[in-house]
């Protein structure tokens, strides 16, 4: 149950009127869309949880590395409300014994600055044609682009 004062939505949209100005300049005029896991609205904050599931419990350096979802929420969300943002990740360990963490993200500038330029540089070779399989067995089984990438000749 909801605490009072909250307000919830599961896998709410957020879509921002456009990239950063300042963005890459084939991003103007294109909206920023993400579909997050959890909102919680409280009077002070928006609390935007993300959640995973794992086989073990996650380290300091995975929430590191996955920290940049969570930053991308946060600068959209950050548009859309007049709070503070809060962020976290929610893991569900799938071991015999079964255990649920939190794991906050603080917000970091240059982490999302990273995230960005990787997103930039990602768009500009997928527009330039240059897009190469990466077969993995943990990704493929439910890739939409799975009989393509199978297709691909080079």
């Amino acid at each position: 149950m909801i605490p009072p004062g909250f307000t919830a939505g599961t896998n709410p949209w957020f879509r921002s009127g456009t990239w950063p100005t300042g963005c890459w300049p084939h991003f103007r005029g294109l909206q920023q869309l993400s579909r997050i896991d959890l909102a919680l609205e409280t009077s002070d904050s928006l609390n935007i949880v993300d959640f995973k599931t794992s086989r073990s419990r996650w380290s300091a350096e995975q929430v590191a590395e996955s920290s940049g979802q969570l930053l991308l929420y946060s600068q959209l969300a950050g548009d859309l409300a007049s709070k503070p943002v809060k962020l976290s990740f929610v893991v569900l360990t799938k071991t015999k014994t079964p255990d649920v963490s939190v794991h906050e993200v603080a917000f970091d500038a240059r982490l999302l600055d990273r995230t960005l330029n990787i997103i930039e540089h990602v768009w500009k070779s997928i527009s330039a044609g240059n897009v190469y399989p990466v077969p993995s067995m943990m990704n493929c089984p439910s890739c939409p682009y799975r009989k393509r990438c199978a297709a691909w000749t080079g």
